[in-house]
């Protein structure tokens, strides 16, 4: 537990007649800046009070250490310490006059970033994927149709005046489609007239020759 006192005056006199002693339960700290330590602790936080005391940290240090009372001059920002770099981050409270100062270690940064890098390398890929098998299924849906109207109108070239589609869909293929029949039907009506007339006329020709 972290200790907070206070001298207690006597308004009349003016001497210290007693000491308020304040007790916190550690876990309350850790619990708050759990965020900002992390799980794997890489991360510190330090607690001053208004007299620039500190109150609570994380890694050991105590209010004699003058390293501790040094965190109060740094300003948001990275400084290098040895061979590694650390990220800064100081906030001071108006209402309470605390002042927080938290210690992030760069390779922590770095760590989070190569994590979010992977995971965006593989969400491209998957949506690349999806986008390519999105793309030929749309490909196969349009081009069925165009390819079975290509065949017909060969088929129809050839002489096959049966040859009919049969409509998958109710938007602008299958009206293609239902055109194509229409239109087939109509000729294969056209030359059966055509042909029957062909008789009729030949058949006349031979009653005259009769006659």
């Amino acid at each position: 537990s972290e200790k907070l006192d206070n001298s207690v005056f006597d308004e009349n006199s003016g001497g210290i007649y007693g000491m308020m002693v304040m007790v916190i339960d550690q876990n309350y700290f850790t619990r708050s800046f759990r965020e900002m330590i992390g799980n794997d602790n890489k991360g510190s936080v330090y607690l001053f009070d208004q007299h620039d005391r500190l109150l609570y940290t994380n890694d050991g240090m105590t209010d004699a250490d003058v390293s501790a009372r040094l965190l109060l001059a740094k300003t948001n920002g990275i400084e290098r310490s040895g061979t590694d770099s650390y990220y800064y981050s100081k906030h001071h409270s108006p209402d309470t006059q605390f002042t927080l100062v938290s210690r992030i270690p760069m390779t922590d940064f770095l760590e989070k970033s190569q994590l979010i890098l992977k995971i965006s390398l593989i969400s491209g890929g998957v949506s690349i994927l999806l986008s390519a098998m999105l793309i030929f299924l749309l490909s196969q849906r349009l081009l069925r149709p165009l390819r079975q109207l290509v065949i017909a109108m060969r088929a129809m070239r050839e002489g096959k005046f049966d040859t009919r589609i049969e409509p998958r869909s109710n938007d602008e293929l299958g009206f293609i489609a239902d055109s194509f029949n229409l239109m087939a039907t109509n000729v294969s009506a056209l030359i059966k007239e055509v042909y029957l007339r062909q008789i009729s006329e030949r058949e006349a020709e031979l009653k005259a020759l009769q006659a």
